[in-house]
């Protein structure tokens, strides 16, 4: 990657798009910097819940809910 003229890196992503950002490092010693994006909330340390983690949670519950008129949320 160096010789491509690569300097460095910013990865978005959780704990495995960082793991493979730490083995590009490593392994072609360009310069890592990584910015949490999870939607599984697995980045360790962050100390919050991600925004993607909070949309991914969000956008399933409403995929799970029965929508408003469906006879699961009829009386009787």
């Amino acid at each position: 990657m160096r010789a491509d003229g690569v300097d460095g890196l910013v990865v978005i992503g959780g704990d495995g798009s960082f793991r493979g950002a730490l083995a590009l490092q490593d392994e072609c010693g360009v310069a890592v910097a990584g910015l949490p994006g999870t939607i599984d909330n697995d980045v360790l340390g962050h100390g919050g819940v991600d925004r993607a983690f909070d949309t991914a949670v969000n956008t399933a519950l409403l995929a799970i809910d029965p929508a408003p008129g469906t006879p699961a949320n009829r009386p009787g």
